[in-house]
């Protein structure tokens, strides 16, 4: 989380890991910064296994390096849901698991 004229590198950052498909991350706080812009945030280095199940299914299981996950190739798109609460707002529900 930065303000938008910060520079991408500079802010509270935190890693994300999923608990499972269909399971979100468990819940982070951040230092929000103190500004009167509009506030960014970054999704970087995002993961997937995609990778490696394409090299199992050529004959190359656990291949290192891509197995049990590498960065999502640049050529790829990809999506995935971001929730978030403020301290004004409802809290987000507990973890689906």
């Amino acid at each position: 989380v930065r303000s938008m004229q910060s520079s991408t590198g500079i802010g509270d950052y935190r890693e994300f890991t999923a608990e499972g498909e269909g399971c979100p991350s468990k819940v982070h706080q951040f230092s929000v910064p103190s500004t009167s812009e509009p506030l960014v945030i970054d999704v970087m280095n995002v993961q997937w296994d995609y990778s490696c199940i394409d090299y199992e299914r050529r004959g190359f299981p656990n291949h290192p390096g891509y197995c049990p996950y590498a960065n999502v190739w640049s050529t790829e798109c990809y999506s995935f849901e971001i929730q978030f609460s403020t301290d004004t707002t409802k809290d987000l529900p507990g973890p689906r698991y």
